[in-house]
């Protein structure tokens, strides 16, 4: 019996005690997170910007059917990570600082109270600029994960449970057209429910 290839599980633990110490060395540093406030717009563009560089000629590389790498010399790496950290504190930022305004209701749909668009338009702009990136990359579970988690922020400042509602039948829908459309999405779903397929 074959073993399966070790070198991506090695891999993979040295990028993640890399990136747990890099938590860690911002939770010491970073004391009271209430000074990144400031920088929300800030942090928005930097993160659409980040998510745009795989797009740019001669950086951006492909890599099993999205674009989502870019190429630095010997080394390559994956931007929208990294965007999706400053997205989210963007996000948070500005859902924290219009909390009140977003739990009034300016709009009633299928049952689902909406804030009025001149509150919820600056972030929810942002946030489809981002998602159409990603689809654009064929990056569709990273724009899957980033739709839920802007829903669930959503709720945590709204306390409205008609987002998780319109949120999980989107999500489904977004899956669902990813797989019938990207066939590197059907090999990823067929590689979860049959793992060790290849060995």
């Amino acid at each position: 019996i074959n073993s399966p290839p070790t070198n991506g599980a090695r891999q993979q633990l040295i990028w993640t005690a890399f990136g747990v110490l890099l938590f860690i060395l911002v939770v010491g540093v970073l004391r009271d997170h209430r000074p990144l406030q400031r920088f929300t717009y800030t942090l928005g563009l930097a993160g659409i910007l980040l998510l745009l560089l795989p797009l740019v000629p001669g950086l951006g590389i492909e890599k099993f059917g999205a674009q989502i790498w870019i190429q630095l010399g010997p080394y390559s790496f994956q931007p929208a990570e990294a965007a999706k950290v400053l997205l989210s504190v963007a996000f948070a930022s500005y859902l924290v600082e219009k909390r009140d305004v977003l739990a009034l209701a300016g709009y009633r749909i299928l049952g689902l109270d909406l804030p009025r668009a001149r509150d919820l338009g600056p972030i929810l702009l942002v946030w489809l600029v981002s998602l159409a990136i990603l689809v654009w990359q064929r990056d569709l579970g990273t724009s899957l994960l980033f739709f839920g988690l802007f829903v669930m922020m959503l709720y945590v400042s709204t306390e409205r449970a008609g987002w998780v509602v319109l949120g999980t039948l989107l999500f489904a829908a977004g899956a669902y057209f990813g797989y019938l459309n990207f066939s590197h999405v059907r090999l990823r779903v067929t590689a979860w429910l049959d793992p060790f397929s290849d060995f």
